[in-house]
């Protein structure tokens, strides 16, 4: 059974900050969400490499996902779940997701992986981040028993 543990704290608290100093010391598997420039990216935290996760306002893409003023690009997280799906057949771990917020719990970004029958029952350590006032939804949703819940990722185990 996967172990979970969620790390939570504050709106811009600095959680994708320390997720990528972590990822500089250790090795992380998944992603992180850094904003740049107003805009939020996805970085893959084994490989470095980097896609635009939000739409400028000149995107005439009618393949959008909105959440509020927020407009994302579904390819991305396409390509996200599609690299998630890989190191979790390679067993790589801890694996981060940076994070389960609105759009997930529409079933939408990163929720159609984590939603995946067998991906919380694999052997593997992963770290959710999760937005403090969805942490209960979030553990309902998924049948989290005794999830770790963290605010410093010193504390992950």
């Amino acid at each position: 059974m996967a172990k979970v543990a969620i790390f939570t704290g504050g709106f811009q608290s600095g959680k994708t900050t320390a997720i990528i100093e972590l990822s500089k010391r250790r090795t992380l598997f998944g992603f992180a969400s850094p904003v740049r420039n107003g805009k939020r990216f996805l970085i893959n935290l084994e490989t470095g490499e980097e896609r635009a996760l939000e739409f400028n306002e000149a995107s005439t893409s009618k393949e959008k996902l909105s959440v509020g003023r927020f407009v994302f690009n579904p390819q991305t997280f396409d390509w996200a779940r599609g690299a998630l799906l890989k190191l979790t057949r390679e067993s790589k771990s801890p694996v981060i997701i940076d994070e389960y917020g609105p759009l997930e719990l529409r079933g939408e970004g990163f929720e159609p992986f984590l939603n995946d029958g067998s991906i919380l029952t694999l052997n593997l350590q992963f770290v959710i981040v999760v937005r403090e006032k969805l942490i209960e939804k979030f553990v309902e949703k998924f049948k989290i028993n005794n999830p770790q819940i963290i605010y410093d990722l010193n504390e992950l185990r």
